[in-house]
């Protein structure tokens, strides 16, 4: 299976974790308690991906260290509310199999982001972690990605990021990463497309599909150099002598879509190879 980026790092919130709920829950717990009043969803989710210290205070400087109190206690006293979203633990399973580092990076303290991912039993799905302690600077400054990236040793032209709110976007674009926006979420589909993310996906399912996209053409070569072609999943094709070391020089070098091509004419199946070029 093909990935198309060696390294994708995810946020968690919003993303991975279905939580959008308890943490709007827990905001409004926290101002109900010390302040005597709540807040909205909207308002709740426009706080969403920036740091718990910020946010309070930004809010309520004078009760910023009583509303983050109230909200860890209740937030983790409730994390058997969040759940996965349908198909993100298969595919974060399915792109480690394929031989895809994966990471999450994330504005939430170290020990709340392990309980979370303990929680939806993603322990062992992703590989490092970059949470609020590991830099400084947070999102929407490219820190805590570039933090990661330098755990795992990539550059940023070669990772995305996926994420579901504006600054998860603008976090990667300053870090000269891929942007991935998911729209599931707590950002505005029309807020996000305003960005110009690199990709803008409603499902994971889609989002398979980018990270993942499948090839209609595959090809192995034997010990005695002889090749053997696939067409999904089936025989196509097996080249020998002359036109087998043709093919093979020539692939050597070819991006993945002219590889396609290149199968496909070997196959007498230029027609739908030429069609999957266009």
């Amino acid at each position: 299976m093909k990935i198309r980026w060696p390294v994708v790092l995810f946020d968690l919130d919003g993303t991975i974790a279905n939580s959008i709920d308890l943490i709007v829950a827990s905001y409004d717990h926290a101002f109900r308690q010390v302040c005597g009043y709540g807040v909205s969803r909207e308002q709740g989710c426009q706080w969403i991906g920036q740091t718990l210290p910020y946010t309070f205070g930004m809010v309520d400087p004078a009760n910023a260290v009583e509303l983050e109190a109230a909200y860890r206690v209740y937030n983790g006293a409730n994390l058997d509310q969040i759940t996965n979203y349908p198909g993100v633990p298969e595919l974060l399973d399915d792109l480690r199999g394929a031989g895809c580092t994966t990471g999450v990076v994330t504005s939430k303290g170290r020990n709340s982001a392990l309980a979370s991912l303990a929680t939806l039993g993603l322990d062992d799905s992703i590989e490092v972690l970059c949470s609020r302690e590991d830099t400084d600077a947070h999102k929407p400054d490219p820190a805590p990605l570039l933090a990661a990236l330098d755990k795992v040793g990539c550059y940023p032209a070669d990772a995305a990021y996926v994420g579901d709110a504006v600054w998860d976007v603008l976090a990667a674009q300053a870090a000269g990463m891929s942007a991935v926006a998911v729209t599931w979420g707590a950002g505005l589909r029309d807020e996000l497309a305003a960005l110009s993310p690199e990709a803008l996906v409603d499902s994971a399912a889609e989002l398979r599909d980018l990270l993942m996209p499948e090839l209609e053409f595959d090809y192995r070569v034997t010990k005695d150099r002889r090749v053997f072609i696939t067409w999904r999943g089936r025989q196509a094709a097996i080249l020998t002598g002359a036109r087998a070391a043709r093919f093979i020089a020539e692939v050597d070098d070819a991006d993945d879509d002219y590889a396609q091509l290149l199968m496909a004419r070997n196959t007498g199946n230029f027609k739908r190879g030429n069609e999957r070029r266009r």
